[in-house]
């Protein structure tokens, strides 16, 4: 069965106590190893403001799980029943990670300046329709430059 990163973002209840934050924790730890998964990370961001209120609450606990699973089995459907089912929880997402921009590869810049730095339109392919800007002006200016040297030929006598 093959292994995929993911990352689960949590919400909690602001009004809940420490203990109880991370017994909830513990117990999302818990789900994920005993659906055959392991937890690489727990990053703790602790009190935020909400982007907009929910349940009436303008604040949340965040807690961001990076683990590694099987793609396929009960390890998703049962962390995210678990995560529904806890009224303590305000909201959660669960996504499979993009490892190059999760984790922090340090690669990725490298990457990004040669996708900015390649041709605009790659390959072979040319710009459909009129040229525009500094293209139209290099294009107006062509025509003319091919036609003056005709023009400016000596005439033999």
């Amino acid at each position: 069965m093959p292994q995929c990163a993911y990352e689960c973002v949590v919400v909690v209840d602001p009004t809940k106590t420490e203990q109880d934050i991370t017994t909830l924790h513990d117990r999302i730890a818990d789900t994920i190893t005993t659906n055959g998964g392991q937890v690489t990370t727990r990053d703790v961001w602790g009190r935020r403001r909400l982007a907009y209120e929910i349940n009436r609450r303008r604040e949340g606990h965040y807690t961001v799980f990076h683990f590694d699973g099987p793609s396929s089995g009960q390890l998703l459907p049962e962390l995210k029943r678990l995560l529904r089912l806890d009224e303590s929880i305000l909201r959660f997402l669960v996504v499979r990670a993009v490892v190059g921009k999760s984790k922090g590869d340090p690669a990725l810049a490298e990457r990004i300046q040669a996708q900015m730095s390649a041709p605009r339109y790659g390959g072979n392919r040319r710009p459909s329709g009129p040229p525009r800007g500094e293209d139209a002006a290099a294009a107006a200016e062509a025509p003319a430059a091919e036609a003056a040297p005709a023009e400016a030929a000596p005439a033999t006598e």
